[in-house]
């Protein structure tokens, strides 16, 4: 049977990686991740895993700059804080891909006399293919069916100035999120479903108060038509990636601060198959989609939980903590 992944920009590394010995039925798993900010140590911090069994990716960049008092001239003791943190997280696991990537920085107490700046970025993506074998006891001829591909998500972002000494110097924040989402159903003649999907998000302190606007795709269970017959070996490949990078501009004493989430954490998976008819239009009894790779059974969905609210309202808490702790201090 052709192998799938070829056609995939990750799942084409991990086939290179196999090479011919692999077996063409093999379920395969890849992660990447990257991230990087300023200020901080320079370059990208990648990691990047594949394997014949579920894989995990981890980047993370932490970065501060502490400049003291310039006394040029002389006015009052400030000190400019400026913090940077971004993480990304990839695993390839059975029936799905799971992704988070999450950007945050703050200014505090800018220089009075100097621009301070802040920027993160963080990448997360994965790919998962398998491949089953149809089962329709009874049947014979073209069947029909649905496939689902679960696409749920947690999108945040939050951005917040203040506290500048010159109103004509008001500072900047930006969150950027953008994320996408493909799975593909083939068989040994081609394929059979293609599923692609694709949005974004942005929140900028300058553009309507800072709300986060999002567009494309909606995110949610989504479908595709099928037609099969018992005993044909399909596969599925699922991919995805997401992108945080949050910005930052203050002077003259003020604040400054940005935080985005793109949480794909528990997914984008395979949501199984529906609504399976013969010719006919008769239901389809006892139906099943087994992988001799992984002992899945397709026919069923895999879990896919919604991301909790809560872990977005606890990084809301504090960054309303960061930024008193800054009112105090002036």
């Amino acid at each position: 049977m052709r192998r799938l992944c070829l056609a995939w920009p990750l799942l084409a590394a991990l086939c290179a990686s196999l090479g011919a010995a692999a077996p063409a039925a093999a379920a395969t798993f890849v992660s990447r991740t990257s991230a990087s900010g300023t200020p901080g140590p320079g370059g990208e911090h990648k990691d990047f895993a594949a394997g014949q069994a579920p894989v995990q990716a981890q980047s993370e960049h932490q970065g501060s700059r502490l400049v003291p008092y310039d006394p040029i001239p002389p006015s009052a003791p400030f000190e400019s804080h400026t913090l940077v943190y971004s993480q990304a997280t990839a695993r390839a696991d059975l029936g799905g891909v799971h992704l988070v990537a999450r950007g945050r920085g703050l200014i505090e107490d800018a220089q009075p006399f100097y621009f301070s700046t802040f920027a993160a970025h963080a990448t997360a993506s994965g790919g998962f293919g398998d491949s089953f074998t149809i089962n329709a006891p009874g049947t014979a001829g073209l069947l029909q069916g649905t496939a689902g591909f679960s696409v749920h998500a947690l999108l945040s972002g939050a951005v917040q100035v203040a506290g500048s000494v010159d109103p004509a110097i008001p500072g900047n924040a930006e969150v950027y999120l953008s994320w996408t989402a493909r799975m593909v159903v083939s068989d040994a003649s081609g394929v059979l479903g293609d599923l692609s999907l694709s949005g974004g998000c942005s929140s900028l302190t300058s553009f309507n108060g800072g709300q986060l606007m999002c567009g494309g795709d909606a995110l949610g269970m989504h479908f595709m038509n099928l037609s099969f017959s018992g005993g044909q070996t399909m596969s599925v490949s699922i991919e995805g990636e997401v992108r945080t990078s949050v910005f930052g501009t203050q002077g003259r004493g003020g604040m400054a601060q940005a935080d985005g989430l793109a949480d794909f954490g528990n997914t984008l998976a395979w949501g199984g198959f529906q609504n399976v008819q013969d010719a006919a239009g008769n239901p389809v009894a006892g139906f099943s989609a087994l992988s001799a790779s992984t002992g899945l059974n397709y026919a069923t969905p895999f879990p896919s939980a919604i991301p909790e609210p809560s872990i977005w309202l606890l990084i809301l808490v504090g960054l309303v903590g960061l930024a008193r702790l800054g009112q105090r201090r002036r």
